[in-house]
């Protein structure tokens, strides 16, 4: 009886540790984004650049009110992961081996009005781009089905695949737009989001930098690439080469995943996340859809012998004793 106030007295504590939390993660995203007016766009269209600014200024205001800061705080903290290591191969959340990844964060545009919050790229260690995600990092599992079922929408025809209007390749001279990029999200509750701000807060981006949210968030990415791969139809890739990318991205998460699980064991970490129970879930309907449940973004043809999530390499984790570091914390740091 008395344990469902105690959560939600910490859930309530989290959001509060992140709406704090909040106008510093927009500023730091605000640094790192690609700007719309930089001169390297200048041969686009001046209509369309004015039309893109009319629609950024529309949906300012609600990406900006206070629901919103666990997203924006969890995009900071994934782009803090990886900037930090940038230049230093196989470093970083989403790096490993001879494999580097670069976390680009979109221009207001791309991230208000087309639903995408970085531009992931991979690269060997020589430079050979290897692949190029489109990601929208979310928090809690309430609009998580919405999105994945325009993926998954955009997969089977019913929708156009993502485009990014604004990208710079900071690696090269490479800029100007993104078509059919192969789209994902992550999702982490506000719970964790707030965990790791306060692990950031305390001992700086340093700390991030061997956290075992890195597994979670590999593992969500690689078993999207896996079931994604296999619900796009293969009548559609003349024209968008979907099913190749994501089996693309497949294959290279895969590898990045595999590196950093080979040799080490991780801690256990966030097996009880609302956000990516819902995500797991969901991805389980799509690997074998139910009936009963109703299909996601209308997709209802693939049906495959097992339910499981498989195929790639599975997190080994080492169970630890329950941590009670958040919700201590908290109660040390009410604002």
């Amino acid at each position: 009886m008395k344990s469902e106030p105690t959560l939600d007295a910490a859930y309530s504590r989290a959001l509060a540790v992140l709406r704090a939390a909040a106008p510093e993660a927009r500023h730091y995203l605000s640094q790192n984004a690609i700007k719309m007016g930089d001169p390297v766009f200048g041969g686009m269209d001046r209509a369309l650049k004015e039309s893109h600014s009319n629609q950024v200024a529309q949906a300012r205001q609600s990406h900006e009110s206070i629901a919103a800061a666990p997203g924006v705080v969890l995009e900071s903290l994934l782009l803090r992961s990886q900037k930090r290591s940038e230049g230093a191969a196989g470093k970083g959340w989403f790096s490993s081996g001879s494999i580097s990844c670069h976390l680009v964060k979109t221009s207001e545009y791309d991230d208000f009005c087309g639903g995408v919050d970085f531009v992931m790229t991979f690269k060997k260690s020589d430079g050979t781009l290897l692949l190029a995600l489109a990601v929208d990092a979310t928090q809690g599992s309430s609009s998580q089905t919405d999105k994945l079922a325009s993926i998954v929408n955009a997969i089977s025809g019913g929708e156009k695949p993502k485009s990014v209007a604004y990208f710079t390749d900071p690696d090269s001279d490479m800029h100007g737009q993104l078509h059919n990029v192969p789209a994902f999200i992550t999702a982490l509750d506000p719970m964790h989001v707030a965990e790791l701000e306060l692990l950031r807060r305390e001992k700086g981006d340093a700390a991030l930098q061997e956290h075992p949210a890195q597994i979670v968030l590999l593992t969500q990415l690689t078993e999207q690439a896996r079931i994604f791969a296999k619900i796009a139809p293969s009548a559609l890739s003349k024209s968008n080469k979907l099913h190749e990318k994501y089996m693309q991205a497949q294959r290279v998460l895969s590898e990045v995943l595999g590196g950093k699980l080979s040799g080490k064991q991780w801690d256990s970490w966030a097996a009880d996340d609302k956000a990516w129970k819902t995500l797991t879930h969901n991805l389980q309907r799509l690997d074998a859809p139910d009936a009963s449940e109703g299909p996601i973004g209308g997709h209802s043809r693939v049906v495959m012998a097992s339910g499981k999530l498989g195929g790639n390499p599975r997190p080994v984790l080492v169970e630890r004793r329950k941590s009670h570091r958040i919700d201590k914390d908290l109660r040390q740091n009410p604002s």
